[in-house]
């Protein structure tokens, strides 16, 4: 542990407890840091106690966990602020900018990182959002994708990546179980098979969220997957599926289309056409 992490990690690992308390799967970027206490921080009280410009320093401070959190470029968050409600959300006042502008110009807010800033306060940012982000990808939230860093191409990078997919097919699979599984036939013996029906399952939402075609992406799940057997290899799955007749096919889709719409329609109205698509490519 380096000397700045280990000045940092109480205060660090009071913002991972907030993270946790805050975070939820579906949990948005403003919700997150508009909610973060950075009372008790001595290098957030460091950074107030030096700051003298006219606009906000909590609300800039909020402006650059953005930032990291959601790994915009200067533009991109002076575009994300250029909506009034996320400006005003974060803390910054209107009646400051001049014209129609509510928050910052994107060389302002680049000045302010650059110039304003301690290194300490930028350091902290960063390895702060960092562990925010790991919370992220723990609750399943799309923030936590930004934990795996895109920019890196390391096989480290991608196999995350998978494992972060893996586990969302698995909350996809549990939700397709219950709601449409019975309309769901491969027509497989029900004794003496090596995988359950489930997991082809498991596996065809695999490939549905990583849009990969059945060879590599059953190599991927095998790698990935917590079954005690594994997944089935990409021809034994491609085998049930090219057993079914075309109308076998349709008449399941059907079936399961109007289970799902059920289960959709005790939660909201659907007021609008919807499509739906079988992507026979993958077959």
């Amino acid at each position: 542990m380096s000397q700045t992490t280990s000045e940092f990690e109480s205060a660090i690992s009071r913002l991972e407890q907030q993270a946790e308390e805050l975070i939820h799967k579906d949990t948005d970027l403003l919700t997150v840091v508009r909610g973060f206490d950075f009372s008790e921080t001595a290098v957030y009280e460091a950074g107030k106690t030096e700051w003298n410009a006219r606009y906000g320093y909590e609300p800039m401070v909020r402006a650059f966990y953005c930032k990291e959190l959601a790994g915009f470029t200067m533009t991109e968050l002076h575009d994300y602020l250029a909506t009034a409600e996320r400006a005003s959300t974060l803390g910054f006042d209107p009646d400051q900018f001049a014209g129609d502008k509510t928050a910052p110009g994107r060389t302002t807010l680049g000045r302010a990182w650059r110039d304003r800033f301690p290194n300490r306060l930028q350091a902290f940012i960063r390895m702060s959002a960092e562990c925010i982000l790991a919370v992220a990808h723990e609750m399943g939230n799309p923030l936590g994708l930004r934990a795996l860093h895109p920019e890196d191409k390391s096989d480290l990078s991608n196999r995350s990546e998978q494992r972060y997919v893996t586990g969302k097919a698995k909350d996809v699979t549990e939700a397709l179980c219950q709601i449409v599984f019975p309309a769901i036939d491969l027509d497989r013996p029900d004794d003496g098979t090596r995988y359950r029906h489930t997991a082809f399952l498991d596996l065809q939402s695999y490939l549905g969220l990583t849009g990969t075609a059945a060879n590599q992406g059953s190599r991927i799940f095998d790698e990935e997957t917590t079954r005690e057997n594994g997944g089935p290899d990409g021809d034994t799955h491609l085998h049930y599926i090219k057993q079914l007749e075309a109308m076998e096919i349709a008449s399941m889709v059907n079936g399961a289309i109007g289970t799902m719409m059920w289960a959709a329609e005790q939660y909201y109205s659907i007021d609008r056409h919807v499509d739906v698509a079988i992507a026979s490519v993958l077959v």
